[in-house]
């Protein structure tokens, strides 16, 4: 499996990634360098 750097993740994918990360936001008030730095962490 071929894995993508976090930086080539579409906007879509990121606000996934940030809805499982944190379930109790809302990540449609985040900026994607913000999402970014959440699943970075």
């Amino acid at each position: 499996m071929r894995h993508r750097k976090l930086l080539q993740m579409s906007e879509a994918e990121l606000r996934a990634v940030t809805a499982i990360v944190l379930p109790g936001r809302k990540g449609d008030e985040l900026k994607i360098g913000e999402m970014q730095e959440m699943c970075i962490k």
